[in-house]
């Protein structure tokens, strides 16, 4: 799974009755991981650099996710203005 916070902005992992680690791959800024199964408690994590953060849990192969931070400001994708309309040609209309 993939979550979008902003800076500054918390993380809540939610470990059920299976255990469960995070450890932290990338990021600029990683938090602390939570390196010890845990289970049935929320461990919350604040991330404040921008920058793409992967995770995985050590115990459970292919368990896997990614946490974007990103500046609510910025937009990955920029819509271009409109552009304006055109006068029709002259003579075009009675």
């Amino acid at each position: 799974a993939t979550v979008t916070v902003v800076p500054g902005g918390t993380v809540v992992f939610e470990f059920g009755g299976l255990g469960h680690t995070v450890i932290f791959d990338s990021g600029p800024n990683p938090p602390d991981d939570i390196p010890n199964i845990t289970v049935n408690t929320s461990i919350t994590r604040t991330l404040t650099a921008t920058g793409t953060y992967t995770y995985h849990c050590r115990i459970h192969p292919g368990m896997a996710g990614t946490i974007v931070v990103a500046d609510s400001t910025r937009t990955s994708s920029a819509t271009p203005p409109a552009a304006p309309p055109q006068a029709p040609p002259p003579g075009s209309y009675p």
